[in-house]
């Protein structure tokens, strides 16, 4: 209980009810209280301090009311309630203003017997304890919070006590109950000798509808107030009493249940007060479909730094909520708008500021990685993202989000071969061109590269960076000079031939004259024409910071055709004979991340030589593959035969 006189320290009243509630503590106070029928204000204050079990005196320079009844000594209300605090044993906290603190005329007591007996209480406050004297509102302020955080200790280990006696036995004080109309029976669990503490008697079962009037009423600043670390700063007096219940049946391991509005059934466990709060606003929002607070809360996520732990506080228990509860195991029927409303939400914070998305989904990952379908749905909406963002996007952010799909991809497919689904392009046949075939829209990725092999490369690399042949260990004897990468791609080819196979139709390295045409490069220098490179067309060496990014990262250097990354970010392997040898018969067409952004050097019609660098280890060669018609595989050498003759090739 909270003791003292009113106006003079109302304001120390208020940062004590602060730091009781960041404690998950319930402040007893007369801001609280209402008169009971058949109690006078002595009665009804002296029951408040048998009700509560510590007491907290703050003592000023004003000696305060002197009730008339029941007061044979003459003394203070707050006197009173300090003695009947010490009869009962009760843990005490004691602050007295100094005599320094800078106060207002109209706060210092002037009756010279009210002096007297000011004097005398603050003497027989201080017998017997240690106690807390201030001088300023910030030296208050720094004391109530360290002396309240050891009593809410202290509180702690009487708690931890009773509970291992045997001879006490476990219940529900009075101060634990709340309104019945906000609670429902809760049936007797015939498991309970288990020992489980959900197995347990459920000692307290909530209706989440019952409490929605007051998020209505002050949505904004309550849902702030539910995100907090401490729920206990919550200053609406129906949530905030319902947190200081569940903490104190938690900590006596009690069972308590949540009977949600939306999609009620089953009811809710709650394991903490965090746990009731983010219930709680998770049931709000999907109850309503408020797009705006799911939006503020998209924002309030991005916030938090993914992996630190740091933020508000309930981010996470939200986003599971919603994933667990709502999009994975919820009713059917209500799955494709809860879907709608969460992306469009998220697409409309995007829309507000794309850089957010990032850190969302970085924080949204390891809260889904056990539900697949979720994931599932996630990179959908990223692939649908980035597809409306079109060349607008910035490389940087668009790379971002290339980096969150392949995150999404590796935790929904795990290491299973039979999930590698390409993205392809189709190339259309022409009359100078007399076939048309299949083209992965990017080099193979890092993360394809693991469901096509099973191989594990390390994911620092980023799972949607191309993928990098090597080792290019040089054999001075054999036809293959590179064996280990021929045989390297000998087996991607045949993994895609297993788990992407089409009828009448084979994938293979694509030849120079097939790479040539995906990439829009038959008449022009780059897949945009003629123009020279910018530095959102390509990662080419502009002078700048050299590495290999994500794959789709450059949609302004997107091929007529669809394809991306045709020029830079890394060399891509093509057949120039039909012998197919490394290195004899291969060439490496469209630059890579250390290619100088001239023309004379990054145009991709240059056919380069692969040839022994030792010790160069080339980490900085990929591979994209094409899908042809098998009536045309021996067309296509025909077709390179007529082309290689008026390419530029380096000697």
């Amino acid at each position: 209980m909270i003791s003292s006189t009113f106006e003079d320290l109302e304001e120390h009243r208020a940062q004590l009810i602060r730091a009781l509630k960041r404690q998950q503590l319930f402040p007893a106070a007369m801001e609280h209280a209402t008169l009971n029928a058949g109690y006078d204000l002595v009665s009804s204050s002296l029951q408040m301090v048998r009700e509560s079990s510590a007491y907290i005196g703050l003592i000023g320079h004003r000696y305060g009311n002197v009730p008339d009844t029941d007061n044979p000594e003459g003394v203070s209300l707050t006197r009173l309630e300090f003695e009947e605090a010490q009869k009962l044993g009760r843990p005490t906290l004691i602050f007295i203003m100094g005599c320094d603190y800078d106060i207002k005329q109209r706060d210092l007591e002037t009756d010279p017997d009210k002096l007297d007996k000011l004097r005398d209480f603050k003497e027989r406050a201080k017998q017997g304890r240690i106690y807390e004297e201030f001088n300023n509102p910030e030296e208050f302020t720094e004391k109530a919070i360290h002396a309240v955080a050891d009593l809410r200790r202290l509180l702690d280990a009487e708690l931890t006590g009773a509970e291992n006696d045997d001879r006490q036995p476990l219940q529900t004080d009075e101060s634990d109950r709340i309104p019945d109309e906000y609670s429902t029976p809760a049936p007797k669990n015939a498991d309970a000798a288990n020992g489980d503490v959900n197995s347990r008697v459920c000692a307290l079962r909530i209706s989440l509808s019952e409490i929605h009037p007051a998020l209505l009423r002050n949505r904004g600043k309550l849902a702030e107030d539910l995100l907090q670390t401490s729920p206990g700063s919550i200053e609406d007096d129906l949530i905030g009493s319902l947190l200081a219940t569940v903490d104190a049946l938690k900590r006596r391991k009690r069972a308590v249940e949540a009977i949600c509005a939306f999609s009620p059934n089953p009811p809710r466990s709650i394991a903490s007060t965090e746990d009731f709060a983010a219930a709680l606003l998770t049931d709000h929002v999907l109850k309503y479909q408020e797009m705006g607070l799911l939006k503020w809360f998209i924002r309030e996520t991005s916030r938090v730094e993914p992996g630190s732990g740091t933020g508000t506080g309930n981010e996470q228990r939200v986003w599971a909520e919603i994933a667990d509860r709502y999009l994975n195991q919820g009713s059917p029927e209500y799955q494709p708008d809860l879907q709608a409303l969460v992306h469009s939400a998220i697409r409309s914070a995007l829309e507000d500021s794309p850089n957010r998305l990032y850190p969302f989904f970085q924080l949204l990952w390891p809260i889904v990685s056990d539900l697949p379908e979720v994931i599932d749905k996630f990179v959908e909406f990223l692939k649908e993202t980035k597809h409306e963002l079109g060349d607008a996007v910035r490389p940087a952010l668009l790379e971002k989000l290339n980096v969150l799909e392949g995150q999404g991809e590796r935790l929904a497919r795990s290491d299973d071969s039979t999930q590698f689904n390409p993205d392809l392009i189709q190339v259309p046949a022409d009359e100078n061109f007399g076939y048309s075939f299949e083209a992965m829209r990017t080099p193979i990725t890092n993360l394809q590269y693991r469901f096509l092999c099973g191989n594990d490369r390390d994911e620092a690399l980023g799972l949607n960076n191309p993928y990098l042949l090597g080792p290019w260990e040089w054999k001075d004897g054999g036809k293959d000079r590179y064996p280990l990468v021929a045989a390297e791609i000998g087996a991607i080819l045949e993994s895609c031939e297993y788990t992407a196979a089409k009828p009448d139709h084979v994938w293979r390295v694509p030849t120079v004259a097939e790479w040539l045409r995906l990439a829009g490069c038959e008449d022009n220098p780059y897949p945009w024409g003629t123009d020279a490179p910018e530095e959102d067309h390509a990662n080419l060496n502009f002078g700048g910071a050299l590495r290999i990014r994500s794959v789709g990262s450059y949609p302004r250097g997107r091929s007529p055709h669809g394809a991306d990354d045709c020029c830079g970010n890394i060399h891509e392997i093509a057949w120039l004979h039909r012998r197919q040898l490394i290195p004899h018969d291969s060439r490496l067409l469209g630059g890579s991340f250390l290619t100088r952004s001239e023309q004379s050097h990054s145009s991709c019609r240059r056919l380069r030589i692969l040839s022994k660098r030792d010790p160069d280890p080339r980490q900085n060669v990929g591979l994209r593959l094409v899908r042809v018609p098998q009536s045309a595989v021996d067309q296509r050498w025909e077709v390179v035969e007529k082309l290689s003759e008026t390419l530029d090739s380096e000697s």
